[in-house]
């Protein structure tokens, strides 16, 4: 069996090895669009990420069998900010990637990488997958270094794999009064004019449909508090990069609703090693009666049973999303807080003031759901 090796490395180095990375990425046991290197690209160029990260890298021989991206500011952990994996505002999972046939010892081997990479201390995973084996292998791990761990905000984020059949989904999801809810929504619709479900994944149409979701969300509550992507033009250039030029082991994916030729929601996914990650969704507030933002959800679903273009949907979302009531599935997610440097007595005081914090903000406004 040959030995893993770690590397440290920085973006330029990791270069040398593209072909490498986007095979981690494409064939990872886990999907993460994020660490992928056209979305790590994309970041790194729109500076929505701490610069210079450095890469913990795993090897089987010359091949990348796991690899984390570490940023010296990953978030906040009590009163100070912390080194972590690589995240924004706009990523939603920090699973490593891990070669589908990595070797057993890859997750000691990743985590003392990581350990080099940041140089002790505390470090965060945001969004992490603490349930499932990478998690729960990588959490293993920093324990029998010694290190402690603390999971923060835990939730339960909705997930679908696909079932047999759309049927058989909705049987198992979807209850007598949801069922009715979607057909009864669908009747409205049809009876408002010509509706269609339109799929773009490249070229000119992707582009438009991207654009009308960045027009969409900007007419709606996002827009008027601010927050639209479409608001300001530095997120707005992001977005377009971020689904426009995915590429390699990351596609892009919008899905749209249309109403006599116009689109009244849209929704933008990125797809890799067999997940969909849906990552926005808008819809027109003017059709809010339609429920369209609902019936192109369940459009989705129907899509994934029809053609498969994926194993998996990602919710993608924080805790309250209309997807709770369509997902069956569930993924435990928290931000993972990792002590470094056992026997710190600072890190259990950042993380009861955190928690505290978090408490503190855990009262947010969301806009009205739409009609069921």
């Amino acid at each position: 069996m040959t030995a893993l090796t770690i590397d440290i490395l920085d973006r330029d180095e990791l270069e040398a090895d593209r072909d490498g990375w986007d095979a981690l990425a494409a064939g990872a046991r886990a999907a993460n669009p994020f660490f992928a290197r056209p979305l790590v690209d994309a970041h790194l160029a729109h500076r929505f990420v701490a610069p210079r990260p450095r890469f913990a890298c795993v090897r089987e021989g010359e091949r990348l069998v796991a690899m984390l991206p570490v940023t010296s500011r990953a978030g906040r952990l009590g009163w100070c900010d912390a080194p972590g994996a690589m995240g924004s505002p706009f990523t939603t999972l920090s699973t490593p990637l891990v070669a589908r046939d990595a070797p057993e010892g890859w997750a000691d081997a990743l985590a003392l990488a990581i350990r080099r990479a940041c140089r002790g201390g505390a470090f965060l995973f945001p969004m992490f997958p603490i349930a499932s084996p990478i998690g729960i292998a990588l959490s293993e791990a920093f324990m029998r270094t010694g290190a402690e761990i603390a999971a923060l905000a835990p939730f339960a984020r909705p997930a679908l794999s696909a079932r047999t059949h759309y049927d058989a989904y909705a049987a198992e999801a979807l209850g007598r009064s949801r069922r009715k809810g979607l057909a009864r929504l669908q009747r409205r619709l049809a009876e408002r004019g010509a509706h269609a479900h339109v799929v773009a994944s490249s070229g000119t149409s992707l582009v438009e449909a991207v654009d009308a979701f960045l027009a969409l969300e900007q007419k709606g509550w996002k827009g008027r508090m601010g927050t639209a992507l479409a608001a300001h033009p530095v997120t707005r250039s992001f977005a377009r990069d971020l689904f426009l030029r995915a590429r390699g082991p990351v596609t892009a994916r919008a899905d749209l609703l249309m109403l006599d030729g116009a689109p009244i929601a849209a929704s933008l996914s990125l797809i890799s090693a067999g997940t969909a990650f849906l990552m926005k969704t808008a819809y027109d507030e003017t059709h809010r009666v339609l429920g369209p933002g609902v019936l192109l959800e369940d459009a989705i679903v129907r899509a994934l049973h029809a053609e498969r273009f994926c194993e998996r949907l990602d919710s993608a979302t924080l805790p309250g999303s209309v997807l709770e009531t369509l997902y069956p599935d569930r993924i435990a997610i928290a931000d993972l807080a990792v002590n470094l440097r056992p026997g710190d007595p600072l890190f259990p005081a950042r993380v009861a003031t955190e928690r505290w914090q978090r408490g503190a903000r855990a009262r947010v406004k969301r806009p009205l759901r739409e009609p069921a």
